[in-house]
């Protein structure tokens, strides 16, 4: 590749080339897929992280669950924090692609049997000019003294708003986990009727 080629790439924001994704590919959060398993295990739900192979070891797993971002919450000082929706739902034969609208069923006839939303943020920013506050824009501050106030990191591995995402859906999950705990017992899920139909008390 020559250098006017790289450099085109570079330009565009190429995903290849950025380290954090590269990362990311190779390094998922694990607490995600050790739920994802137990709760297509104990419970029969599937969610999207479980591979295709795996979920296939399950038979009939009637319960999907869907966990979706829902954006970000808005920032406090120098965090940032990401806004997760999960909800369980009883998957039937020949049912078409779901539409949602804020991370929640909204399909006509959709039996929704657990849903709610989590929050989870982080420090992102760091201040580096002594008079900056976090109530200013920073790139206000920046028009204004001609300097950037905050430190982002950036770090492989360690993007704070990718760690917030994932800590945020890791909870869905969790959440899931508790209402099915509590919903099933040991019981397989395909075949039990939850004590509680649907719990949308957010986390």
């Amino acid at each position: 590749m020559t250098e006017a080629q790289r450099e085109l790439l570079l330009a565009d924001g190429h995903p290849l080339f950025d380290r954090t994704f590269r990362f990311n590919l190779s390094h998922r959060f694990p607490g995600i897929d050790r739920v994802a398993r137990r709760l297509l295990s104990k419970y029969s739900i599937l969610t999207p992280y479980v591979p295709g192979q795996a979920a296939q070891s399950v038979a009939c797993p009637r319960l999907r669950c869907e966990v979706l971002p829902v954006g970000d919450a808005a920032p406090q000082g120098y965090e940032t924090t990401k806004v997760t929706s999960y909800s369980v739902y009883r998957h039937a034969a020949g049912m078409g692609r779901l539409t949602f609208r804020n991370g929640r069923p909204t399909t006509p006839g959709v039996e929704v049997l657990c849903e709610g939303t989590v929050r989870f943020g982080m420090q992102w920013t760091l201040p580096v000019a002594h008079d900056y506050r976090p109530e200013e824009a920073p790139f206000d501050y920046f028009s204004r003294t001609g300097q950037f106030p905050i430190a982002l990191s950036d770090v492989p591995g360690a993007h704070i708003p990718d760690i917030a995402e994932w800590f945020s859906e890791y909870l869905a999950l969790r959440e899931v986990e508790k209402w099915a705990g509590k919903a099933f017992g040991r019981r397989a899920a395909g075949y039990a009727t939850p004590s509680q139909p649907r719990n949308t008390h957010g986390a």
